[in-house]
């Protein structure tokens, strides 16, 4: 009812904004690696163990990390997602939490490097968000772009390779490995195959 509401409505609602172009550029796992290896090399071990969970499981970096909204840390996994025994990995993804608000499960038994990764965090710091910085606090958005694009340089990866590319990059190297588009849309957590195509 505020006066111009209503033109304000009126002209939004012509409005088309173009999207951009999908991506083609995603990392390979072999990328994926000397990224992490150069990460692990320079002490970023918070950054290596979630490029490796992003890499794995096909989260989101968001599903990752965390993100800070108005001074709320929120998203990220944390260690009562991890089953004890470092076997089973429980996570409702953040994009699809209101469409589809059941867990996640992942069954991390067979990815040993990253079962290695979690258990060398001492036990004092098993508690809150799994993934931190070198200070101990969760990840800033910014940040994490930022030692992606450091180690990513440092590893020979070239420029069109984005880090918010790892999920589409670990998707297409399950099809690759001959995963099924079935089984490839419900790691995904898509609701339909056109969104996983």
């Amino acid at each position: 009812k505020a006066p111009g509401a209503r033109d304000v409505r009126d002209i939004l609602s012509e409005l088309r904004i173009k999207a951009p172009r999908p991506r083609t550029s995603n990392p390979t796992q072999a990328q994926i690696e000397a990224i992490i290896a150069s990460a692990d090399a320079a002490g970023h071990t918070g950054f290596a163990l979630g490029l490796v969970m992003q890499w794995w499981l096909t989260l989101r970096a968001v599903d990752v990390r965390g993100q800070w909204l108005d001074g709320r840390w929120a998203d990220g996994l944390t260690w009562d997602m991890i089953s004890k025994d470092f076997t089973i990995i429980t996570k409702t993804p953040s994009k699809t939490e209101q469409t589809a608000p059941e867990a996640m499960i992942f069954d991390i038994t067979p990815l040993e490097n990253l079962r290695a990764r979690l258990q060398a965090i001492p036990m004092d710091q098993r508690v809150g968000p799994v993934i931190k910085m070198e200070d101990g606090q969760p990840f800033k958005r910014r940040y994490w772009a930022v030692l992606f694009r450091l180690h990513a340089r440092a590893a020979g990866v070239p420029d069109d390779v984005w880090g918010m590319d790892t999920r589409a990059g670990a998707l297409n190297h399950a099809v690759g490995l001959g995963a099924s588009p079935y089984d490839v849309r419900n790691q995904a957590n898509h609701a339909s195959l056109d969104t996983t195509d």
